[in-house]
């Protein structure tokens, strides 16, 4: 399919730069970005185009989608998936909140570069989104997350001018159990010690529950209000809540869940210990892969591991599902996603900042603050004690959390 001749921006040797700000815009290239998306070999959620429609409408007015076409001789190539919206740039030391300046940003959307990525087209594609930072129309770029072995990730560090790169991009693992649609259930897939682990974790979750531990799905818009209702409830009290993340209960997740719902895309889960729900999971079904959104458990249950407890009977009823192959872990390493995890990349978000003085200023101070991190997690490691603080940290902010949750029942 060739692209309107209108509003296209001539870049070099019949390559031409579309951008759509505009919904309608957007639905004039419905079938291309369609057809780029289908033939991704790992197709994000964030990147369909009816799901990002949908985020949109839950967000801020002032929020402009902001979506680019790369075509050569007309020929749709590439895209960029992104929109324009305030960013919050959050500086933190640990868990310690220190600053969080706010800027114009280009947000592009997790898995929303599409195309055949060469060397010209991610150069093509940089060279534009730099060139909205030197028009002043935004203050910084923001890639929510590129794998480190791609060309864009590689690119967006080198082409930008030195004062606005990203110094030090935070990598992390991203993790995802392939191969569900198993004969055998998924726990015979673990090593033994695990298995054996796998067995004292459930006895000590039963003997506090009486043996009435069960798990309830939550599939359906029937069931999504109580869902909802119980995951803000064991949500309130975890730590991610305290570092005002987690799940909530806001206008803009239930219009995504309840978006979920009607394509029959959401999987929801609540652990219960007798009547009690102590853990929940929530995420959504795409193109095979079952991407997970929010998970929590109760800081009182903590001893029977209900979080793992949960995540094996999830993936043991995933196993009997042929519609799901691949269980996408999200963003982020943790000891649980390499136990029950084999596939796995380097990825981290990338943030280009335009040539002023204040975004640069921005920059600074949070590479600074990046750099002394990396440093106390660098010796914490070496000394084998990070685990260890994360725990006692992580447990601190769950007895805040359990405390600020009695305070406002008793209010």
């Amino acid at each position: 399919m060739k692209l309107k001749e209108e509003k296209n921006n001539k870049v070099s040797d019949g390559w031409e730069i579309r951008i759509a700000e505009t919904v309608d815009q957007i639905e004039e290239i419905r079938s291309v970005w369609e057809k780029m998306q289908n033939t991704e070999e790992f197709p994000s959620i964030n990147a369909d185009i009816d799901h990002y429609l949908s985020v949109l409408k839950t967000m801020n007015k002032n929020v402009q989608p902001y979506v680019i076409t790369l075509a050569k001789e007309g020929v749709p190539e590439a895209m960029i998936i992104a929109r324009i919206q305030m960013h919050e740039i959050k500086i933190m030391l640990g868990y310690k909140s220190l600053l969080s300046p706010k800027l114009k940003c280009l947000t592009v959307v997790y898995g929303g570069i599409l195309g055949e990525l060469k060397s010209d087209v991610c150069s093509f594609l940089i060279s534009a989104l730099i060139k909205q930072l030197k028009s002043r129309k935004v203050s910084m770029v923001y890639f929510n997350r590129l794998r480190t072995d791609s060309q864009m990730f590689n690119l967006s560090r080198k082409m930008p001018v030195f004062l606005c790169r990203d110094y030090i991009p935070e990598v992390d693992l991203h993790w995802q159990t392939i191969a569900l649609d198993n004969k055998e259930p998924f726990s015979k897939t673990l090593s033994r010690n695990e298995r054996r682990n796998i067995r004292r974790h459930t006895k000590q979750l039963e003997e506090k529950a009486l043996n009435q531990v069960i798990l309830k799905s939550f599939h359906g818009l029937e069931t999504l209000e109580e869902f909802i209702s119980i995951a803000s409830e064991i949500s309130s009290v975890t730590y991610q809540k305290t570092l005002t993340g987690g799940f909530t209960d806001s206008n803009f997740v239930r219009s995504l869940l309840e978006q979920a719902a009607k394509k029959n895309w959401l999987r929801a889960y609540i652990l219960y210990a007798g009547s009690e729900p102590i853990a929940f999971e929530v995420g959504v079904v795409y193109k095979s892969t079952y991407f997970a959104e929010y998970r929590g458990y109760h800081p009182e249950w903590s001893c029977g591991s209900p979080g793992s407890i949960l995540l094996l009977k999830v993936l043991e009823e995933f196993s009997r599902d042929p519609d799901i192959e691949t269980y996408d872990y999200g963003f982020g390493d943790a000891p649980y996603k390499q136990r029950y995890g084999q596939n796995h990349w380097f990825e981290a978000p990338i943030h280009i900042f335009a040539p002023g003085l204040y975004p640069i200023s921005v920059n600074l101070m949070r590479t600074l603050v990046i750099a002394l991190n990396v440093s106390i997690k660098y010796i914490l490691s070496k000394s084998g004690l990070i685990n260890r603080i994360k725990k006692m940290w992580r447990k601190n902010l769950e007895q805040k959390a359990l405390e600020k949750s009695t305070k406002s029942k008793v209010a």
